[in-house]
């Protein structure tokens, strides 16, 4: 297998091993993936734009992706929202977010992740309030009198 054109006919020297070395190592790790990888680099370019990434490095491309691990519960107390369907008065509304808050103040990082990924379906929060969409809502309905059937 030639590692570029030509490349049979050239002897390896000691002006040119270098390159040798890094056609050789560059060839057995990408070998027969080549293929593969540039499906994958195409579909990344299909979702995001070239010129969205050439400013970006690595740890931001993951935070745009994946979101951030740590969970502020301050930052989600400022996106969540809550309905209120209960008819009852704002005192004791305002008293049921200081419960609900004091509660999720009490989880740990694991139970956030749960907390996050049944609001939003990842366990990570996003990067920016715009990957919240839509963004959590509290629904405080009236009390239910009524045993399950």
């Amino acid at each position: 297998m030639e590692l570029k054109p030509g490349g049979a006919n050239i002897a390896v020297t000691h002006e040119n091993v270098v390159e040798y070395i890094y056609l050789f190592v560059e060839a057995r790790m990408l070998g027969n993936h080549l293929k593969c990888l540039e499906a994958i680099k195409q579909g990344v370019y299909d979702a995001i734009p070239l010129g969205s990434l050439a400013n970006m490095t690595a740890e931001d491309l993951r935070l745009l992706l994946c979101g951030t691990q740590e969970i502020s519960m301050a930052l989600m107390q400022s996106y969540t929202t809550f309905t209120d369907e209960s008819s009852a008065s704002p005192e004791l509304l305002q008293k049921f977010k200081g419960w609900f808050w004091s509660i999720c103040n009490k989880l740990n990082n694991q139970e956030k992740q749960d907390l996050i990924f049944f609001w939003t379906g990842s366990p990570t929060l996003p990067p920016s309030e715009d990957g919240f969409q839509p963004m959590p809502t509290v629904l405080v309905r009236p009390a239910d009198d009524h045993l399950p059937t």
